[in-house]
């Protein structure tokens, strides 16, 4: 986890420090948005059985910077702990079951719809990387592409803080032969899983925050 809270912080403060002297120049609005909620995490079919991510508790945060008319360019991170659960099809492979971390490392657009009132629906998409972190010695994290989709609404309850509202589709997180399964046949020669191409485990979640907003 080291990795990614470097990568994460680097990421940010690259970003943090353009995004900042652009909307300095151009007088913009930032936001800043916490939420948590309840993700599907997904799961992938092998050849030799089912890899099931269980459904969750997630986190996350974002940076938003106005960069246009109810456009913002946006920064955000997720996180979600949960376990996995393997179901062999074949014989020669054992159950399994360990705890994982899911992670979003996003930077994107977000569109929002002035209705003129609190209320301001949104719409988002992104990319970056989704990162699996399985909690046990000797297995790296697997990063991936990934592209988030989401939508929602702000609902402004004064003129800077404001209830947040969302549902995102995550995609993908791309599986091609899992290392990290080396050693999970009972008969001790596995290598890992196989795949005749990758597969996607499409994910979703549903949260709720607040939104602070500066600069309006």
């Amino acid at each position: 986890m080291r990795k990614i809270t470097i990568f994460f912080a680097a990421f940010l403060a690259v970003f943090s420090m353009s995004a900042f002297n652009q909307t300095a120049k151009a007088q913009g609005v930032v936001e800043l948005s916490g939420w948590s909620g309840y993700m599907l995490a997904g799961r992938v079919n092998f050849y030799e059985g089912r890899f099931v991510m269980n459904d969750n508790a997630t986190y996350g945060g974002a940076m938003s910077f106005e960069v246009g008319r109810n456009n913002f360019a946006e920064i955000s991170y997720s996180n979600t702990s949960t376990t996995a659960n393997f179901y062999p099809y074949r014989t020669g492979y054992s159950p399994w079951v360990g705890d994982i971390g899911i992670n979003y490392i996003q930077i994107g657009s977000v569109q929002k719809f002035d209705l003129g009132g609190p209320v301001e629906p949104f719409t988002g998409v992104s990319i970056g990387t989704a990162i699996l972190n399985v909690k046990q010695t000797n297995v790296s994290d697997i990063w991936r592409f990934s592209m988030v989709l989401k939508g929602g609404v702000d609902i402004f309850l004064t003129e800077n803080i404001g209830i947040k509202l969302q549902a995102r589709m995550l995609v993908p997180m791309y599986f091609a032969g899992l290392g990290f399964f080396v050693g999970i046949g009972s008969g001790g020669s596995s290598s890992g899983l196989s795949l005749n191409a990758g597969a996607l485990a499409l994910q979703g979640d549903f949260t709720g925050g607040l939104v602070m907003r500066f600069g309006k």
